[in-house]
């Protein structure tokens, strides 16, 4: 978990080969953030997700900061 610019970010390592019940829980809870993704590594999978502890000003063009 990394806390930084008003915004928590946390990682977890997907499993090689999740269970269905898995796989619909990692989405189900990657959903209710803010911005989520799943990138792929040396290490495997990793899901990871952003939750604004504040709504976030935005950037000119309407963008939020990364």
């Amino acid at each position: 978990m990394n806390r930084r610019n008003g915004r928590i970010r946390i990682e977890v390592s997907v499993p090689e080969s999740p269970s269905e019940a898995s796989w619909r829980a990692l989405l189900a809870a990657l959903e209710r953030a803010d911005r989520f993704g799943i990138g792929g590594g040396e290490d495997g999978l990793v899901a990871w997700a952003v939750i604004w502890r504040a709504p976030p000003h935005r950037e000119p063009g309407g963008r939020r900061p990364q």
